[in-house]
C-alpha cells in the first residue's frame, strides 16, 4: 500500500524512499532465512581469515583486510570493508576461537576487543552474567597459552596452538621469556604431540601456513628456499597445430609436478559455466557415487567450509554404467565438450571418453570458505577401497584437472605441503592447475596433499574435474622399470610434459 502511494506522487523524493523501502524489504526476507547455524559458520569464517594470514586484528575489526604484510604473497593488497566489528563481536569470536584450538589468535581477539570498548563513544552496559562470561574467556585464554608452553616447552601440538611467548594480564608479550623461549627452543615440534589424535588439526595448520607461505611445520632442513621461481614454458607436445599455438605452462613445483595452464578458458567459458550452476548450487556434497565411481558410503567426508557445488554432466551414455559401450552417448553441453576437447590437447589425456574422467564439478566457495588436506586418489591399488564397483571399471584418478571461473581479491589458493615439497598456487580467472594423483607404480603420491586457503575477500568459483586411469593407457603407458614405490609419475624427461615437448 505504501509503495503505491510513493509510486503516484511521482517526485524525485517518493522514488528514493520507495526505492530505499523495496532493499528494506527484500535484505529483511533475506535475513529470515539466515539460521543461527549460518551465523556460528559466520564467525567460524572470519577466525579462519585472520588466523590463516595472520591478519592485523586491529585493522580487521574496522574493516580493512590487509595481505601486503604476508612474505613472499605475490597477491597481497589492502581491501576496505564498509562495516566494522564492535566488542562483543570480538569477544564471540574470541571465545569460538578458544573452542577451535586457535588460541594464539582468540588472544589477538580479545586484545582487540578491549580496544574497541576504550575507543567506542557509547557506553556499554552488561549483565553480570555476560561481564563474568568476558572474564572468563580472556582468563582462560591467558591460561590455556602460558600453562602450554610452560609445560610442553612448545607452541603446537594436534588439539591448540598458541604464541610462541609467554602474555601478560594486558594479553601483551611478557617483557621476561623463559630461556627456551629466548632461544627459540619453544619452536621446535613433537611429531608425537603433532599427530597424537590422529593429525587432522596439525594438518589443518600446516595447510594454514602454506596459505601464507611460511611452512614452519615442516622440519628445518626440509623447508624450501623462498622465494620461489616459476618456471614458464610454450607447451606444444611435439604437435604441428600447438606449435603453431601452444598454451601457456607455469611450472609451480618439478617433483611432485604440478602446473598451470594460462587462459585455457575464455570469459564466455567461465561465464557458461558460473550461470549454469548458479541456480543449481547445494549445500549438500552427495552425488550418486556408485555411478561415478565413488562408492564407498563410509567413508568420512571432507570438511567443506562455506561452499556450494553443481554437477555437470556434459555427456550422457546410453548404455548400463557397466557396460563400456563409448559411441552410444550425447553431448548435453557443446560449449563445454569443447572445453574438454581443449584441455585434453593441453593435457595430452583422455577426457572425453567413457569412463576416462568424472563429470565436471563447478563449486563456489564464499567468504572463508576452505577445504581440508586431503589426497585426491581413492588409493585403489593401495587395496583401500578395493569394493569400489566404478574404480574396478575406471581405476583409481591419475590426475586432478582445478580451472578458476573467477578471480579471487584475496585467499583463496590452493595449497601444497608434505614433507619435501611445498607451494601455493593462487586462483587465476581461466587458467587451470593440474598434478598427477599417484605415482608410477599406481600409489598415492604423498606430495600430492592439498588443502583450499580460506577466501579472504570476495569469492571463489572453482572447476573440478578428476580423470581415471585405466582408459589412459595409450596416453601414459606403464613404466616398466623398477624404481621406488613414492617415485612420481613422470616427474622426469620422458613423460607428456618432457622438455621436447615445449619452447
Amino acid at each position: 500500500m505504501m509503495l503505491n502511494t510513493l509510486t503516484h506522487l511521482n517526485t524525485s523524493e517518493s522514488t528514493a524512499m520507495k526505492t530505499e523501502l523495496v532493499n528494506i524489504i527484500q535484505h529483511t526476507e533475506v535475513l529470515k532465512t539466515v539460521s543461527e547455524k549460518d551465523m556460528y559458520g559466520a564467525a567460524k569464517a572470519l577466525i579462519f581469515i585472520i588466523h590463516a594470514y595472520n591478519l592485523d586484528t586491529e585493522k580487521f575489526r574496522v574493516g580493512e583486510v590487509d595481505t601486503t604484510g604476508i612474505r613472499y604473497y605475490a597477491h597481497g593488497a589492502k581491501h576496505q570493508g564498509d562495516s566494522e566489528l564492535i566488542f562483543l563481536d570480538l569477544v564471540f569470536m574470541a571465545m569460538e576461537s578458544k573452542k577451535l584450538g586457535l588460541i594464539n589468535t582468540g588472544l589477538k581477539l580479545m586484545r582487540s576487543a578491549f580496544k574497541a570498548l576504550e575507543n567506542s563513544t557509547e557506553p556499554l552496559t552488561l549483565s553480570p552474567d555476560r561481564q563474568a562470561d568476558v572474564e572468563k574467556t580472556k582468563r582462560d585464554l591467558i591460561q590455556l597459552n602460558n600453562n602450554f608452553i610452560t609445560n610442553k616447552k612448545t607452541f603446537i601440538n594436534d588439539l591448540i596452538v598458541v604464541n610462541q611467548y609467554l602474555v601478560n594480564e594486558s594479553l601483551e608479550k611478557k617483557k621476561t621469556q623463559p630461556k627456551f623461549v629466548k632461544s627459540g627452543a619453544v619452536k621446535k615440534i613433537d611429531p608425537r604431540m603433532a599427530t597424537a589424535f590422529g593429525g587432522d588439526f596439525f594438518q589443518m595448520e600446516a595447510l594454514f601456513q602454506g596459505c601464507r607461505n611460511e611452512f614452519n611445520l615442516l622440519p628445518k632442513f626440509e623447508v624450501p628456499n623462498w622465494p620461489l621461481v616459476s618456471k614458464c614454458r610454450l607447451l606444444h607436445h611435439d604437435d604441428p597445430y600447438l606449435k603453431l599455438g601452444p598454451f601457456k605452462m607455469e611450472v609451480a613445483s618439478e617433483t611432485p609436478f604440478i602446473m598451470v595452464i594460462h587462459e585455457i578458458l575464455t570469459d564466455e567459458d567461465t561465464e557458461y559455466f558460473v550461470n549454469w550452476a548458479t541456480p543449481k548450487l547445494s549445500r549438500s556434497r552427495n552425488l550418486d557415487f556408485q555411478k561415478y565411481g565413488k562408492t564407498d558410503k563410509e567413508k568420512k567426508f571432507r570438511v567443506v567450509a562455506k561452499s556450494v557445488q553443481a554437477w555437470m554432466p556434459e555427456i550422457s551414455y546410453h548404455q548400463p554404467d557397466n557396460q563400456y559401450n563409448p559411441n552410444n552417448f550425447t553431448v548435453n553441453h557443446p560449449r563445454v565438450h569443447k572445453v574438454s576437447a581443449r584441455m585434453e590437447l593441453a593435457f595430452n589425456l583422455n577426457l572425453t571418453n567413457q569412463w576416462s574422467s568424472n563429470v565436471y564439478q563447478v563449486t563456489n566457495y564464499g567468504l572463508g570458505g576452505l577445504c581440508e588436506a586431503h589426497f585426491d586418489s581413492q588409493a585403489f591399488f593401495e587395496g583401500i577401497n578395493v569394493e569400489k564397483e566404478g574404480s574396478v571399471n575406471r581405476g583409481d584418478y591419475i590426475a586432478t584437472i582445478m580451472a578458476w571461473l573467477t578471480s579471487t581479491p584475496a585467499g583463496g589458493g590452493t595449497s601444497f605441503f608434505s614433507s619435501f615439497s611445498s607451494v601455493t598456487v593462487n586462483p587465476t580467472k581461466g587458467s587451470a592447475a593440474f598434478w598427477w594423483d599417484i605415482t608410477h607404480q599406481n600409489y598415492r603420491d604423498r606430495g600430492t596433499k592439498h588443502g583450499g586457503c580460506p577466501v579472504a575477500v570476495g569469492s571463489k568459483w572453482i572447476l573440478n574435474k578428476w580423470v581415471y586411469s585405466f582408459n589412459q593407457w595409450n596416453r601414459i603407458p606403464c613404466r616398466l622399470e623398477k624404481k621406488n614405490e613414492d617415485q612420481s609419475l613422470y616427474s622426469d624427461n620422458i613423460g607428456p610434459f618432457s622438455q621436447n615437448r615445449m619452447f
